[in-house]
């Protein structure tokens, strides 16, 4: 789980705790009772940065930590000798952060994912007759699937303000080392479900029908690539300002030579004839 990778060298640090619990038992003897569940995993696990020299400062060992959380729980009601009754309650939260770094991606260059899920059901079963029984059923669940430039997170759907804008860096990808992250979205998924069956024994025959309407609003919100990707042949620092000042350089240079206005006019239009291949 923690070799040593090519870039590493040294074997990392690997931290993994585990724990929960559960318990339950009668509220009324015979009639009612409950449970729950609930367990936690956190999980550390370590990655290094290597540019071999080139970029010391995007380099060394970083932590990518990532923990889940699950529970459930139940409660069940003898109303009854024909009524039954249950609520049941079940979620997940989980977070996984830094993914993608390590090797020549630098740490700003991760991302985060989370996928949290609730459940909520109630059921009511109902013995119409000897012969005949009735079963209900109501889901409320909600599945969201996000991710985002670590460390910053966003969960409003719909929210492409400046503020979110300027938290996705541009992606800058050298040869040596890959910096910016620009997977931004977010797909919440609510879900309503009705469902009701009814069976009934006729001889040696049983006769079912049920009927069951679910709902889904789904909701699409995605920012990836919103601050642009630049792709750069070497390693060398890109500074926008060299061209210009190479230009002015130039200028300055022909305008000081002592000669006629045609001469300089010439040298202007011959290095305008060869930047423009004419």
């Amino acid at each position: 789980l923690n070799a040593r990778t090519i870039v590493q060298t040294s074997k990392p640090d690997f931290r993994r705790h585990q724990f929960g619990g559960s318990f339950g038992g009668p509220v009324v003897a015979n009639r009612a009772q409950f449970f729950f569940s609930a367990e936690r995993t956190e999980l550390d696990e370590f990655v290094t940065v290597n540019t071999r020299g080139v970029f010391p400062a995007e380099e060394g060992t970083f932590v990518q930590p990532s923990f889940n959380n699950m529970y459930v729980g139940r409660y069940d009601q003898a109303i009854d000798d024909r009524h039954r009754a249950f609520l049941r309650i079940a979620g997940q939260s989980n977070q996984r952060d830094y993914i993608g770094t390590g090797g020549t991606t630098a740490r700003d260059a991760g991302s985060s994912f989370a996928g949290p899920r609730l459940s909520i059901v109630v059921g009511h079963t109902w013995v119409l007759r000897g012969n005949a029984l009735n079963d209900f059923r109501f889901q409320y669940g909600k599945a969201t699937f996000q991710g985002w430039p670590t460390p910053f997170k966003f969960t409003e759907v719909g929210n492409f303000s400046a503020e979110r804008v300027q938290t996705i860096p541009t992606v800058i990808i050298r040869p040596s080392l890959t910096k910016g992250n620009q997977s931004s979205f977010l797909g919440p998924e609510p879900r309503w479900q009705f469902k009701n069956d009814f069976s009934r024994v006729i001889g040696a025959h049983e006769l079912g029908f049920g009927v069951d309407l679910s709902w889904i609003h789904w909701q699409n919100d995605n920012l990836v690539g919103a601050a642009g990707t630049f792709t750069f042949a070497t390693d060398a620092p890109f500074d926008m300002e060299q061209g210009r000042v190479l230009i002015r350089n130039t200028l300055a240079a022909v305008n000081a030579l002592e000669i006629p206005q045609a001469g300089k006019d010439a040298i202007f239009s011959g290095n305008a004839k060869k930047l423009l291949k004419l």
